[in-house]
């Protein structure tokens, strides 16, 4: 694998807040090529040098994260498969990272999930098509972790790897 698994860090807590300050992770990519379109790259920088509070989230974020665990127990179900969701860093470039939302039990397909009311599904049922953002994201994470790549929005799966 090109990627190492930091086994030891759980998304969410304060060491895994701390973590992200000294990597580049797939979440900060569209922030960095301008196509965030609720943050700056300045921003950005502001909040890896410990200038800024890391964003909390908003009310569809934290719905989104909730759902989450229900979402993987679907995927899992239906592609027969161990998910959990991982933390990663790339072994040749350890600058870069990702947080992954599922990890398959032997490291060799991961999926976005994106789930809630106001994730963004709207635009993505309508066109069958992630934004733009997303792809961006996705694609940092292959980057990171050379595994095929899923996003798992409601009901449908779109693959774009």
């Amino acid at each position: 694998m090109s990627f190492y698994l930091i086994e030891h860090i759980e998304q969410g807590t304060t060491e895994w807040l701390n973590w992200r300050k000294g990597v580049i992770g797939a979440s900060d990519a569209p922030t960095i090529m301008g196509e965030n379109p609720w943050r700056s790259p300045s921003y950005l920088l502001k909040e890896k040098l410990g200038n800024h509070k890391e964003w909390g989230g908003n009310e569809a974020t934290r719905e989104g994260s909730r759902l989450e665990d229900v979402a993987r127990q679907i995927i899992a179900k239906e592609f027969k498969q161990k998910l959990s969701p991982a933390v990663v860093q790339d072994s040749k470039d350890p600058f870069l990272a990702a947080s992954l939302d599922a990890l398959n039990s032997k490291n060799t397909t991961i999926y976005e999930i994106k789930c809630g009311a106001k994730s963004g599904l709207e635009k993505v049922m309508r066109s069958n098509q992630p934004a733009f953002d997303r792809i961006i994201q996705e694609i940092k994470s292959y980057k990171v972790t050379n595994a095929p790549v899923g996003l798992f929005t409601k009901s449908n799966l779109i693959k774009f790897s």
